[in-house]
C-alpha cells in the first residue's frame, strides 16, 4: 500500500509538471499511448490543470459511440483504451457538480450512449469469463461509473432513458450483487419511484416508435431492448425487484406507470426465451399481484388501467392461450375483490365530494366542494376519482371538467400536498378491516366447524378467527387466547380492550411488499360466534 501511495505521488508529480505530453501522447492508439492514459486515468483528478488541459474530451475520444462494437467480438486494443477511459472518468465526482466545469459536464452527458455502450461491451465480453480478481476489477470499475454519474439527477435519468443504460443498471444490480446502484439512482432521483418508473416506461416507448405494435414479428426485430435475447430478461428482473418494494405503496405505483402494458408489449418475445424466465414473468400477475387486492388503493389503480387494455393490440395479447393462462388468476382476483367491494358496502358519495379528512386543508372549505348542479348521489363504485389527487369523486367527465374550471384547480394541489402516505394506508387499513369482516361473515360456518374439530374442548370465544390474505382465495385459521397470547405485550391488551367494548378480534395477514405482516383488527360489534345463519350475520352487520 505504501509503494503504491509513492507510485501516485510520484505520478501526480510528473504529471502536474508535463500534463499536455501525456495527453497528447495519449490520443494515439498505441502502446506508448495506452501508458500514458493509464497514468492520466490514475491521478487526473489530483491534478486540476488536467481538465482545463482537455483530459476530458480525451477520455470521451476512445468511448465515441460510433467505435463501440455492436455485438461482443474479440478484445482489441482500443477496447484497452475505452476501458482506461471509463476507469478515469470514474473518478469525476468533484467535477460533475461542480459550475465551474459545467462544460466538461454537457460533454459527458452528450457522451453518455458511447459510454453506456462501452459499457455495456465490456460487461458482455469480460466480467463473465474473467477469473476472480480481474472480475472484481472491472465490476469495481462499472458500479463506481454508474455511482458517480448518479450524483446528479440529470444523469440519473438518462442511465434509466437510454439503451442499454436500465438493462446494465439492472444485471449490476440483479446478476452481480451490486444493489447499490438501484439505490444510487433512486436517491438522485429523491426516492421517486414514479419519476423512476415513468422514466424506463419512456425507455421502452421510445425503442417502440417505429414500430407497428399490431406485428409480434416487428416487435421481435425492431425493438432494442428485446432484440438481444439476453437484455429482456433483465427488464423482467427489474420488475420482479421493484415490484416487492418496501410496502405495497411500490406496487401501486407499478400499476398506475403502467407495468401491464409494459409487460404484454413484450410478451410477443417470449416465445425466444428460457421457459424459467418466461415463469417468472407471468409469476409476478400470476402469484405477486393478486393478493394485493384487499388493498383499496390497488384495486383501483387496477381498475383505472384496466380501461386501457381495452385496445385491439391488447385484447389480441389477453386472447393468446399462454397470456390468457397467465392472466386468469390475476382477473379472477380482481372480479373477486369488486364482489366484496359492492357487498361490503359504501359511504354514499356526492358528485364533486372530497372525501374527508381527519385534519382540515388550508384555506378549503369543505361544503363548497361539492356544489355541483348535478347533485348525483351513489356509491363510491360507480364514481371516477381524480387521478392528481385521488380524494374528489365524480359521476361524470362533464362535471369533472366543470369542477376543474369553477374550483378544483385551485384546490387539487393543495390536497396532494396535505394528505400523507400514512394517511392512505390508514385508509386501506380501515377497508381491509371492513373486508375481513365480511368475509368472516360469510364464512362463519366453516370457522364453526373448524372450531368443533380442532378445538372441541375450549368455548368460542376463546378463539380468534384468522385469514391469510396472501393467498388468494385467503384461507382460514383459528388462533386460541391462552395464556401467552393474554401475556404478549400487544396482544394482551389489544383483545382485553376489544372484549370490554364489545368486539371480537380479527386476525389478517397481508402482504406488504417483499414482507408478509400480520394484522390484528376489531372487526365486530356484536359476538361473532352467535347462533345465527350466514344470511342473518350480513343483515345485521351491515
Amino acid at each position: 500500500m505504501a509503494a503504491k501511495e509513492q507510485y501516485r505521488r510520484e505520478l501526480r508529480r510528473t504529471l502536474s509538471a508535463t500534463p499536455m505530453r501525456y495527453i497528447a501522447a495519449a490520443r494515439h492508439q498505441n502502446r506508448k499511448g495506452l501508458d500514458a492514459l493509464k497514468d492520466l486515468a490514475e491521478v487526473w483528478a489530483d491534478v486540476p490543470q488536467t481538465v482545463e488541459l482537455g483530459v476530458i474530451e480525451l477520455f470521451l475520444s476512445h468511448l465515441r459511440e460510433d467505435m463501440a462494437p455492436s455485438s461482443p467480438r474479440e478484445w482489441q486494443l482500443d477496447a484497452d483504451f475505452a476501458y482506461i477511459s471509463l476507469y478515469g472518468l470514474s473518478s469525476m465526482d468533484r467535477l460533475i457538480n461542480d459550475p465551474e466545469h459545467a462544460s466538461q459536464t454537457h460533454a459527458i452527458f452528450s457522451g453518455l450512449p458511447g459510454i453506456i455502450k462501452w459499457c455495456q461491451y465490456v460487461y458482455d465480453t469480460h466480467i463473465p469469463s474473467a477469473s476472480d480478481s480481474r472480475h472484481t476489477w472491472y465490476l469495481s470499475t462499472l458500479g463506481r461509473l454508474f455511482h458517480v454519474s448518479c450524483a446528479s439527477q440529470k444523469f440519473a435519468l438518462a442511465l434509466v432513458g437510454m439503451p442499454g443504460g436500465l438493462e446494465l443498471v439492472t444485471k449490476l444490480c440483479a446478476w452481480e450483487g451490486m444493489g447499490g446502484v438501484h439505490d444510487r439512482v433512486m436517491d438522485a432521483l429523491n426516492g421517486d419511484a414514479v419519476l423512476f418508473a415513468r422514466a424506463i416506461l419512456r425507455r421502452t416507448k421510445k425503442a417502440t416508435k417505429e414500430l407497428d405494435v399490431q406485428d409480434g414479428l416487428a416487435l421481435m426485430s425492431h425493438i432494442d431492448l428485446i432484440s438481444r435475447i439476453d437484455l429482456l430478461p433483465s427488464f423482467i428482473n427489474f420488475f420482479s425487484l421493484y415490484i416487492e418494494g418496501d410496502d405495497y405503496f411500490a406496487v401501486v405505483r407499478a400499476i398506475k406507470v403502467g407495468f401491464l402494458r409494459a409487460l404484454l408489449d413484450c410478451s410477443p418475445a417470449f416465445a425466444n426465451m428460457p421457459q424459467h424466465t418466461v415463469d417468472t414473468a407471468w409469476d409476478i400477475v400470476r402469484e405477486t399481484l393478486p393478493p394485493y387486492f384487499v388493498y383499496r388503493s390497488f384495486f383501483h389503480a387496477v381498475t383505472r388501467y384496466m380501461d386501457e387494455l381495452k385496445t385491439p393490440h391488447y385484447v389480441g395479447l389477453l386472447a393468446q392461450p399462454a397470456i390468457e393462462a397467465a392472466f386468469a388468476p390475476f382477473l379472477s382476483a380482481l372480479e373477486h375483490q369488486r364482489l366484496s367491494i359492492q357487498c361490503t358496502g359504501q359511504t354514499s358519495f356526492r358528485c364533486g365530494y372530497i372525501k374527508v379528512f381527519p385534519f382540515a386543508l388550508s384555506g378549503i372549505s369543505q361544503p363548497d366542494m361539492y356544489d355541483l348542479q348535478c347533485q348525483r348521489h351513489d356509491t363510491g363504485h360507480n364514481f371516477k376519482r381524480c387521478k392528481a389527487c385521488q380524494w374528489t369523486y365524480y359521476c361524470s367527465p362533464e362535471c369533472q371538467k366543470l369542477d376543474w374550471k369553477e374550483l378544483h384547480r385551485d384546490s387539487c394541489r393543495a390536497i396532494r400536498e396535505e394528505v400523507p402516505l400514512g394517511l392512505r394506508e390508514k385508509r386501506d387499513i380501515e377497508n381491509l378491516r371492513i373486508l375481513a369482516r365480511y368475509i368472516a361473515d360469510l364464512n362463519i360456518e366453516f370457522f364453526r366447524r373448524m372450531a368443533e374439530r380442532n378445538f372441541p374442548d375450549r368455548p368460542p370465544d376463546k378463539l380468534i378467527p384468522c385469514i391469510n390474505f396472501t393467498c388468494v382465495p385467503e384461507t382460514f385459521a383459528l388462533k386460541p387466547i391462552d395464556d401467552a397470547v393474554l401475556s404478549d405485550a400487544r396482544l394482551g391488551p389489544f383483545i382485553q380492550r376489544c372484549r370490554s367494548q364489545g368486539l371480537t378480534p380479527v386476525g389478517c395477514l397481508r402482504r406488504n411488499g417483499a414482507e408478509a405482516e400480520f394484522l390484528w383488527l376489531a372487526a365486530r360489534r356484536r359476538d361473532f360466534w352467535a347462533d345465527e345463519s350466514p344470511a342473518a350475520v350480513k343483515e345485521n352487520s351491515g
